[in-house]
């Protein structure tokens, strides 16, 4: 995914950027969710586990992470890594 903006569904104090997307932190269940606009949302758990917590990750050039999919990333001697770090709690 492309960088982008979270400026359409509202201001900072009601959304935060995220390298899984924009999190809309007044949207309370999974209707209100699936109706956002300009783009539908797409509901989430917050509650992650171990595993769950490792699942999203991203090319990464042991500075910053990229937009390369995982053919792209190899080509250019980088990995895929986990955007999220397990704490254990």
């Amino acid at each position: 995914q492309d960088w982008f903006s979270c400026d359409a569904y509202g201001g900072w104090d009601s959304v935060e950027w995220s390298e899984l997307g924009c999190v809309v932190k007044t949207i309370s269940d999974e209707s209100a969710c699936t109706s956002l606009t300009p783009v539908a949302g797409v509901w989430t758990a917050t509650q992650f586990d171990e595993s769950s917590c490792a699942e999203p990750q991203k090319c990464y050039n042991g500075q910053w992470y990229n937009r390369y999919d995982q053919e792209e990333c190899a080509k250019c001697g980088n990995k895929f890594k986990a955007l999220l770090k397990w704490s254990g709690n």
